[in-house]
């Protein structure tokens, strides 16, 4: 799973950006099999070992996102609805891929998998797209004194700061 993740995160870099191929499409290197004469996309067991992070990758790549957030490059809502729509295509791009680390590490059959795990965090990402300007949307201050009520005063929504989410593997001993 940490080389899946590793492969969306370095798949998904800009949209924009004309060099950064997109898996689907025809500029996306591909396993071509000698004895059909067809080209593949390549499986989990193309992919190398698994590898824990080295504890000295984890302050830098820290760093490059809180140096992120302070450039205020995340603050704007369509770039935090682009990475969303590129979690989207990482999701549909590598579904086969998730598919068989699934089966391989937790026996899980590809319906399911793709019930419980691509299809719901898929949905997930197209909801949370449709719905973040209504979440960053400012919303009227509550039980406010008569005294302040012409300052009309708003809630701001702006993100804070960067956060880091744990998430567990489960490997197969």
């Amino acid at each position: 799973m940490h080389q899946l993740w590793c492969l969306l995160q370095d798949s998904y870099r800009d949209p924009n950006d004309p060099t950064t191929p997109r898996p689907h499409d025809s500029t996306t290197p591909r396993l071509h099999d000698s004895t059909t004469a067809t080209t593949t996309q390549p499986t989990m067991a193309d992919l190398a070992p698994f590898e824990h992070t080295p504890m000295d990758d984890i302050a830098p790549t820290c760093a490059r996102a809180r140096a992120s957030f302070l450039s205020h490059k995340t603050k704007p809502l369509e770039y935090r609805i682009q990475q969303l729509r590129k979690l989207y295509w990482g999701f549909k791009d590598n579904q086969e891929l998730i598919n068989e680390a699934c089966k391989r590490d937790l026996g899980k059959p590809s319906f399911e998998t793709y019930l419980t795990e691509i299809s719901w965090c898929m949905n997930d990402c197209i909801w949370m797209a449709n719905n973040v300007p209504r979440f960053a949307k400012d919303e009227k201050a509550a039980d406010m004194p008569w005294t302040n009520m012409p300052l009309r005063p708003r809630i701001k929504k702006d993100p804070l700061g960067t956060v880091l989410i744990i998430g567990c593997v489960i490997r197969p001993s």
